[in-house]
C-alpha cells in the first residue's frame, strides 16, 4: 500500500505519507486516508517525500481533498522543488493554491 496516514489526537494533524507511484490507482486508498478524519482535522499533510511518480490524478486528488477539507488546510511537502515531484507541482501552479513546504 503506497498511502499511509496518522492522526496526532493532540494537535489534530493528519499526515498523510505517499510512497512510491500514485494515479489514478490509487485514489481510494488516498479517500480512505483522510475522509475517517474530516471533522476532527486542524490541518492535513501531505507527504511527498516517498513519492516516486505523480500525474494529472494524482493533482485531482489533491483538489479534491482541498475542496472537502477547506483551501487552508491542506499543506503539501515536497523534499525538494527541483524533484521530479516537486516540478509537477510547480508546473501545474499548485503552490498557488496549495502552501508547498519542503521536509
Amino acid at each position: 500500500m503506497p498511502i499511509y496516514s496518522s492522526l496526532d489526537q493532540k494537535s489534530q494533524v493528519l499526515t498523510i505519507e505517499m510512497h512510491g507511484h500514485l494515479d489514478v490507482t490509487t485514489y481510494s486508498e488516498f479517500t480512505a486516508a483522510y475522509r475517517p478524519f474530516l471533522s476532527e482535522i486542524s490541518l492535513c499533510r501531505v507527504d511527498f517525500s516517498s513519492a516516486e511518480y505523480i500525474n494529472s490524478s494524482t493533482l485531482g486528488m489533491l483538489l479534491m481533498a482541498r475542496e472537502e477539507m477547506g483551501p487552508d488546510k491542506v499543506v503539501l511537502i515536497v523534499p525538494d522543488m527541483t524533484s521530479p515531484i516537486g516540478q509537477v507541482i510547480s508546473m501545474a501552479n499548485f503552490h498557488r493554491l496549495f502552501t508547498v513546504a519542503a521536509e
